[in-house]
């Protein structure tokens, strides 16, 4: 089986294809992506917003969603045009945000949201929130759910990706009601001392493509590091964690991104590198001192340049190379 391989919707099927026969939706079930759950507004014009540092590490980088006011919005917005430009000239897939309020929101209203995002932005796939789980009585939505999958591919072709959200482990006829799922949205606790099983044996057979995790109210690093721990274990190919709470009616997990630390970490995670070596600094910090060639390959943000730097065995560098 190649390397690349394209997000599957069925057990043993190649995923989506584009019209022109080449893959489409290039996630490698060898590699990580670090995932964010991108809820904040258009901000192209702060060098050092939300989306800006979303955006610095492009090669690790999962999907990027657009949510409107839970979902496209009712017209064209020229602000969130302008930045998905920039996030699509940064490598990255789009996909616009639609809620299906666990198979009780009409259909016709699920595909009109489908609709405005493709007309407004050229997303390159959805992402439908509050999916079922499958799970219990719940088995009487999956129907529903594969039929909505399959009407999206015959309406926008086999590469529009579509990401189905019930947050928590399923069923495993929901893993053919879209191309990835995501089986966990909650607390880092929870997460590494789960009461249900985060992983059923039948996922084992499914590629890491097929799955996300989301992770919220970090309280640590030594935490933080567990939870990478526990992820590389559970092999989702999307990941992202956050320092952020969840408070339900008081606090938005999504509201920014996290801290600089917590994202260097998940980035060093994905590329396969040690996330201990990150230091937990802030902006305020100085460079640390006294490194040796031994020490090549750390990462550190730096408050005054705004951007991250590596030391690469003699000196700090840009990610570029450059020396700063």
């Amino acid at each position: 089986m190649s390397e690349w391989l394209k997000v599957s919707n069925l057990r043993g099927r190649p995923g989506p294809r584009g019209a022109d026969g080449k893959s489409a939706l290039e996630f490698s079930s060898s590699r990580r992506y670090w995932s964010p759950i991108t809820y904040w507004w258009a901000d192209y014009w702060n060098p050092t917003g939300n989306w800006a540092r979303t955006l610095t590490d492009p090669d690790v980088l999962g999907p990027m969603l657009i949510n409107i006011g839970n979902g496209a919005g009712s017209a064209v917005d020229q602000d969130w045009l302008k930045q998905v430009k920039i996030v699509r000239a940064r490598g990255c897939k789009i996909m616009g945000y639609v809620s299906t309020k666990y198979g009780e929101r009409a259909r016709a209203d699920i595909l009109a949201d489908v609709d405005k995002h493709v007309r407004f932005y050229n997303v390159d796939g959805i992402f439908l929130d509050e999916m079922t789980n499958g799970v219990g009585d719940d088995v009487k939505y999956i129907p529903a759910y594969r039929d909505l999958y399959q009407t999206l591919k015959r309406l926008y072709g086999e590469a529009f990706w579509i990401v189905g959200n019930p947050g928590t482990s399923t069923a495993e006829g929901v893993l053919a009601c879209a191309d990835t799922v995501m089986v966990y949205e909650s607390d880092a606790a929870y997460y590494l001392n789960p009461t249900w099983d985060l992983h059923p044996s039948y996922y084992a057979d499914y590629p890491s493509t097929k799955f996300w995790h989301v992770v919220h109210t970090v309280t640590s690093r030594e935490q933080a590091l567990a939870v990478l721990k526990t992820a590389s274990k559970l092999r989702p190919a999307f990941f992202y964690m956050t320092d952020l709470r969840f408070d339900a009616g008081a606090s938005n997990p999504y509201a920014t991104p996290p801290a600089q630390w917590l994202i260097n970490m998940q980035i060093q995670w994905a590329r396969r590198d040690d996330p201990a070596r990150i230091a937990q600094d802030s902006p305020t910090q100085a460079r640390p001192t006294g490194l040796t060639a031994s020490d090549a390959g750390m990462e550190w943000w730096d408050g005054s340049l705004k951007r991250r730097i590596v030391w690469d065995g003699t000196q700090w560098a840009d990610m570029a190379g450059g020396a700063v």
